[in-house]
């Protein structure tokens, strides 16, 4: 299962606005339709109900069985089970929405997730982990930090400023093998992109404008051998408008093909045969 918690939370939010009826199988535990709000939207109960409901849900082919517990007409926990009868998740809430600590397990009672709310709001950090229990995530409010199963880093990013709702940030994503992939900026003007093999040697090059779909200027691409496989041009103050000659190369070194733009529309484009060498 996949972000199993967070489906569960986004349905908090989201279903509340749908409305049909539940049904019911042979055991007796009331089926609630996916596109339901019966138990994910109702905060509340009328007659200052003390209690508990129990329902079942079927998530990504996985049963869950939920124990809604209620105190004077006020949802107070949700209690989430697989059929193995291990927990799948916990759920504390007051009158203003989800309160205390969020916990997700997977079905082998290994630790998934983990996070804090208080009074509906989410408070940082969350905390992630594979199914075997090495950790897989770190994530605070002005930074993230992601491991590969092996306990080496795979990615870390951290914001630089915030202004105006414009979020400046640093990221690093690396192999398992410790090798950069790349050192990359995010709403940072004009910044180097370089990304990288796994033996260290580049594979493509350029500039970027706040971020790396936002590209200016002379880009260069190579394959693993370290021989040039395309140079191609961007306008130097317009993102991603095409400019001037595009070239490509083979993994033997020869032109295979040009393509020729102004003001970002192609005029041309010609095409070569590598010569034959005998012998």
């Amino acid at each position: 299962m996949k972000q199993l918690y967070k489906l569960i939370l986004c349905l908090l939010f989201l279903l509340r606005l749908f409305h049909t009826q539940s049904q019911n199988i042979d055991n007796g535990i009331e089926l609630i339709p996916s596109n339901s709000n019966v138990f994910f939207s109702p905060s509340f109960k009328p007659n200052n109900f003390t209690g508990t409901d129990t329902t079942c849900l079927t998530i990504e082919g996985e049963k869950i069985k939920i124990l809604i517990q209620y105190e004077k007409g006020v949802k107070t926990k949700v209690t989430a089970t697989y059929d193995n009868n291990q927990v799948c998740q916990e759920l504390c809430f007051n009158e203003k929405g989800l309160n205390d600590v969020v916990i997700e397990w997977y079905k082998n009672g290994k630790k998934k997730n983990q996070t804090y709310c208080k009074d509906g709001k989410y408070i940082y950090p969350e905390i992630r982990w594979s199914d075997d229990g090495s950790l897989e995530e770190f994530i605070e409010e002005d930074s993230h930090i992601a491991w590969y199963r092996s306990g080496k880093i795979e990615s870390t990013t951290k914001k630089i400023s915030e202004h105006d709702a414009k979020v400046k940030s640093e990221g690093f994503r690396y192999y398992e093998n410790g090798q950069l992939v790349i050192h990359e900026f995010f709403n940072c003007g004009n910044q180097p992109y370089i990304w990288y093999f796994k033996d260290g040697s580049k594979g493509i090059e350029g500039t970027i404008f706040d971020g790396p779909i936002f590209q200016l200027g002379k880009w260069q691409e190579w394959y693993e051998s370290g021989k040039l496989k395309r140079e191609y041009f961007f306008h130097e103050t317009i993102p991603n408008q095409k400019e001037g000659t595009w070239k490509w190369w083979d993994e033997k070194g020869n032109l295979i093909r040009e393509e020729y733009y102004k003001n970002g529309e192609k005029i041309g484009e010609k095409e070569y045969i590598p010569s034959l060498k005998k012998g």
